[in-house]
C-alpha cells in the first residue's frame, strides 16, 4: 500500500479507505483517526460502543506499545464493481 495521505487530501471514498488501512498498518494512529468522520460510531462486539473521532483515536492508541500490530492484504475493493471485498487481517 502507498504511504498514507492526510484526511484533508482525500475525497474519493476508496482512497480514504485505502489510506486508513495503510495508516493502521504503518502504526500511524493520528493519520488513521484523521480519516474517520467526527461522528464515527465504532462497535467491537461485547464491548461498549465508542462514539466520536477523539474516543475512536483513544481505542486506536491502545495498539501502540502493546505488541499488537495490524497487517492488511487488500485483494479487491467493492468500488471495482461486481467483486466481493476479501480482506485478510492478522495480528502480529
Amino acid at each position: 500500500m502507498a504511504a498514507p495521505a492526510t484526511g484533508t487530501d482525500l475525497v474519493d471514498p476508496q482512497a480514504v479507505v485505502e489510506a486508513f488501512l495503510a495508516a493502521l498498518a504503518a502504526g500511524d494512529v493520528a493519520t488513521a483517526a484523521s480519516l474517520v468522520d467526527d461522528d464515527i460510531e465504532y462497535v467491537n462486539v461485547s464491548l461498549p460502543a465508542v462514539r466520536g473521532r477523539a474516543e475512536f483515536a483513544k481505542v486506536l492508541r491502545l495498539l501502540d506499545g502493546s505488541g499488537a500490530g495490524f497487517e492488511v492484504y487488500l485483494h479487491a475493493i467493492s468500488a471495482d464493481g461486481g467483486i466481493r471485498l476479501r480482506m485478510g487481517a492478522k495480528a502480529r
